[in-house]
């Protein structure tokens, strides 16, 4: 009974091996499983070598702020070949595909040019460096220590603790007041007096609190 099971066995093996549709399956069934291993090993080794080159960038003499945006630049360009490895393991042509993507980057790309604007302006801040992280800046009305510039939006953070996130395009087209780079910075207080007080002791009360203070 045991022979006569495996020869059935083997029979229908040999039929299925003959059958168009089984051996359509066997090989695409195995450049999924291809693709979903490079996929899963690619996106980890690309995370993998985008922080080693954001540490790599810190450490370098660049400053914070154009570390992380390359940083960050770098590793969306290895998740993006690592995505076009997969296609291509899939058996879709890469070229008649990077057509058809250019075709429809061109659509994407008029559908979403606050995005693109958003980008252009990312780079602009990274190379013209109108601020850095850390500095404490004034943008269209709010006032926060630049923690983040990413390729989007900027983030700050606010003297009450709140996030605030500008479009880069937003901080491009406003005025950009950076409190940090002077160690001395002036402050206005409006100090009330009778009328009929003297001026000049007033004043000269005034200094003396000033300058007696460190």
């Amino acid at each position: 009974w045991h022979w006569i099971q495996r020869e059935n066995t083997m029979d229908w093996m040999l039929s299925a091996g003959d059958n168009p549709w089984y051996q359509l399956a066997t090989r695409f069934g195995l450049r999924v499983l291809a693709a979903l291993l490079l996929l899963f090993i690619g996106l980890r080794v690309a995370r993998m070598v985008g922080n080693w080159i954001a540490r790599k960038l810190a450490r370098s003499e660049l400053d914070a702020t154009t570390s992380m945006f390359l940083g960050r630049v770098i590793l969306v360009a290895a998740q993006i070949v690592v995505l076009l490895a997969v296609i291509q393991t899939l058996g879709v042509p890469t070229t008649s595909l990077l057509a058809v993507l250019g075709a429809a980057g061109l659509a994407i790309g008029l559908a979403m040019k606050d995005s693109l604007s958003n980008i252009a302006s990312g780079v602009l801040l990274v190379t013209l460096k109108p601020f850095r992280v850390h500095d404490q800046v004034t943008i269209n009305g709010s006032t926060g220590r630049v923690e983040s510039i990413s390729i989007f939006q900027t983030r700050l953070r606010g003297a009450d603790n709140q996030l605030i996130t500008l479009p880069n395009s937003l901080i491009t087209t406003d005025s950009i007041i950076n409190l940090t780079p002077g160690t001395v910075r002036r402050i206005e207080l409006v100090v009330g007096i009778g009328y009929g007080d003297d001026i000049d002791k007033a004043r000269a009360i005034a200094l003396e609190l000033m300058q007696a203070d460190p």
